[in-house]
């Protein structure tokens, strides 16, 4: 591990906890968020310091909300965990605002953000890398990042990490990953995203439950054609994986994990 990378990200957590006192942890189940959560509980006490969980309502498995509860107690119990979660599912939000693209990330904002924004500390520590994408690499260049729609700013200390560095601190600190990685291909907490690679929508439509629920509300979000919406098309109802035989077993009733 990144010693240099370590200390790098403990530093902007003493800086966080310096000016701002106390704070929200982000915590979706995924391993950047994993690896943040165990940095920050090294530098906030539990009495400055609360775990935010938030489920994506209709599109979050529930290994994942397993997996959530799982880690917090035994590695974090003596911190508040506070689990959020809208009202309202997913899918049936997306039939009428469509499916979520990058210019139109209503998925964040109105199942996340939107929560958020109640909270009355004005600290988040979130996983966030630069080396997640060519967009992050130009946007954040700053450990802390002031969102004034939610009013809040968010520390962001695995800025420069990347997913080696990641998967090298967790198994250096013994930590547990979440068994959605190797069900899904992700976390779990957001079964549909347009942005899922290959392997990922192929391993949730091979889930038989959310094989059914994606494909039965998807094609509905699809009468409009742009540049996303055929992307989203190939990759998720042009499937290789809905044409295998051990996906066409679940055409007659196969039943899901649950």
């Amino acid at each position: 591990m990144n010693g240099e990378l370590v200390e790098e990200a403990l530093e902007v957590l003493r800086k966080a906890r310096e000016t701002y006192k106390k704070a929200y942890i982000l915590f979706s189940g995924g391993k950047d968020s994993l690896v943040v959560l165990d940095l920050a509980t090294q530098v906030f006490k539990p009495s400055e310091a609360k775990i935010v969980f938030t489920e994506i309502t209709g599109n979050t498995d529930e290994l994942n909300v397993d997996y959530v509860y799982r880690v917090w107690q035994k590695y974090y119990s003596d911190y508040e965990l506070i689990h959020l979660k809208r009202n309202e599912d997913f899918f049936e939000y997306m039939l009428r605002a469509g499916t979520p693209g990058p210019k139109g990330r209503w998925c964040m904002k109105q199942f996340k953000q939107v929560l958020w924004r109640r909270l009355p500390w004005p600290l988040f520590v979130s996983g966030m890398k630069r080396s997640d994408s060519a967009k992050r690499r130009l946007v954040y260049t700053s450990h802390f990042v002031r969102n004034d729609w939610i009013i809040k700013t968010n520390a962001l200390p695995i800025l420069n990490w990347t997913s080696r560095d990641v998967l090298d601190y967790v198994k250096e600190r013994g930590l547990e990953i979440s068994p959605c990685y190797k069900i899904f291909g992700h976390s779990g907490n957001c079964m549909f995203c347009p942005f899922h690679n290959r392997r990922a929508v192929s391993l949730t439509l091979a889930d038989p439950y959310w094989r059914s629920k994606i494909l039965s509300y998807l094609p509905h979000t699809m009468k409009k054609s742009n540049k996303l919406k055929e992307m989203i098309r190939r990759r998720w109802l042009e499937s290789p994986a809905l044409k295998s035989a051990s996906i066409a077993t679940y055409l007659v009733g196969g039943v899901g994990h649950r």
